[in-house]
């Protein structure tokens, strides 16, 4: 589960995921019935990212290791 925070009218998500070279978290896609946010992350790098603040956004993680993940904001 991703640690969510509100701020300035964005949401901060941060993973608690390893990121290492050989497991991380590659990709983000937060889909909405009528938007999609791509966000890539890289191996090595913090797990964090932001968003805008909207609601009903799921979250699809994918890893490196073609993991696929689903959280609901």
């Amino acid at each position: 589960q991703p640690v969510i925070q509100e701020f300035d009218g964005q949401y901060s998500v941060k993973f608690n995921h390893p990121m290492t070279k050989s497991d991380y978290i590659s990709q983000v896609i937060a889909v909405r019935y009528d938007q999609i946010i791509t966000v890539n992350l890289y191996a090595e790098s913090e797990a964090l990212f932001t968003l805008p603040q909207v609601q009903g956004l799921r979250l699809f993680v994918i890893t490196n290791m073609s993991e696929l993940i689903s959280v609901l904001i």
